[in-house]
C-alpha cells in the first residue's frame, strides 16, 4: 500500500482483476481481500492504504496497464508484506 498516495489504473488491453484489501494500520487482513473485475479501459483510483499488489489479466496472457503514481513512490511511499503460507489465497474465476 501507498500510505499517503493515490494510484490510477487504467487496463488497456484486457479486463484485469484487481484484488484489494482495506486499510489496517500496516498489518495485512487477507480474510478481508475482495477481488474485483474491471472491465479494459475504465479507469480505477486507488485511494492511499488500501492493500493491493499488481493488476492481473483477466483473459490475456500479459496485461497491459497504464499506472499513474507520483515519481518516486516506490521508494518513498510503498509498504510491501509478504504473505505467510496459512494467510496467501487464490482468485479463482
Amino acid at each position: 500500500y501507498h500510505t499517503t498516495t493515490s494510484e490510477l489504473i487504467l487496463p488497456l488491453n484486457d479486463d484485469m482483476i484487481l484484488h484489494v484489501a482495506p486499510p489496517s494500520a500496516g498489518k495485512p487482513l487477507p480474510e478481508y481481500t475482495k477481488a474485483f473485475l474491471v472491465p479494459k479501459n475504465t479507469l480505477i483510483k486507488m485511494m492511499p492504504c488500501v492493500w493491493h499488489l499488481a493488476p492481473l489479466p483477466a483473459n490475456a496472457d500479459e496485461l497491459c496497464a497504464m499506472i499513474v503514481l507520483p515519481s518516486c513512490t516506490y521508494m518513498n511511499d510503498c509498504t510491501v508484506v509478504d504473505l505467510k503460507e496459512d494467510e496467501q489465497f487464490v482468485i479463482e474465476k
